[in-house]
């Protein structure tokens, strides 16, 4: 006849642990810490605004960052803290 074994408490806990690697590990994705902020400063007929001054102020911690458009306009915050 056929004879069972059983899985311990420590093999079933290995067992689950292996299948919820699988399962959820690919889909785990490290949290960020910085952001950015990109745009566009234009005028009311839709022409770039080149040169303009453009800063910005963080809501909770008060930073401040100030920048010039590029010739099209455009401006580009990178490495700003994560907040509102």
């Amino acid at each position: 006849m056929f004879k069972r074994k059983r899985i311990g408490f420590p093999g079933l806990l290995a067992v689950s642990s292996l299948w919820m690697s699988l399962l959820f590990g690919p889909g785990a994705q490290a949290q960020q810490t910085l952001g950015g902020i990109t745009g566009t400063v234009t005028d009311k007929t839709g022409s770039v605004l080149p040169e303009t001054v453009v800063t910005i102020v963080g809501d909770q911690t008060s930073l401040t960052r100030t920048q010039k458009t590029n010739p099209n306009g455009s401006y580009d915050f990178v490495n700003l803290p994560i907040g509102t």
